[in-house]
């Protein structure tokens, strides 16, 4: 979990979800994020990516998988209606080389280009899982 200035957000990671408090979004989608480092992934493998999530405002967020130095494996832009749950699922081709440190993160803080309100977002039941 970051947030990181100018984004002002809380989260809570208690009873099996993540539920983030956004009252700032900040200036760029990473300034607010949940994520998931070192991942291992197989070039030539499928993966199924899989979570609900709900914003208490319409908005868009972000959620993909690359590495640390920024080489992009897959991930979507997600319209958010206020108050309706999404469920992704979603299927990764691996197409490149790959090793230990690939993260996967779901961006809520300011989208460039795109009104970003301050909202409380819950996110759940996220897997992924070779298929």
């Amino acid at each position: 979990v970051d947030s990181i200035a100018p984004a002002v957000a809380t989260a809570d990671l208690s009873g099996g979800k993540a539920v983030f408090d956004i009252t700032n979004p900040g200036s760029a989608d990473w300034n607010v994020k949940l994520y998931q480092r070192d991942l291992t992934l197989e070039n030539g493998a499928s993966y199924e990516v899989k979570f609900n999530i709900c914003s208490s405002a319409a908005r868009t967020v972000k959620w993909g998988l690359m590495t640390t130095t920024y080489d992009w494996y897959d991930g979507q832009d997600l319209q958010l209606a206020a108050g309706e749950v999404m469920q992704v699922n979603y299927t990764v081709n691996v197409q490149k080389p790959t090793s230990n440190v690939i993260d996967f993160y779901i961006s809520m803080g300011m989208i460039e280009g795109v009104e970003t309100p301050g909202s409380t977002i819950e996110i759940s039941d996220v897997s992924i899982i070779k298929k």
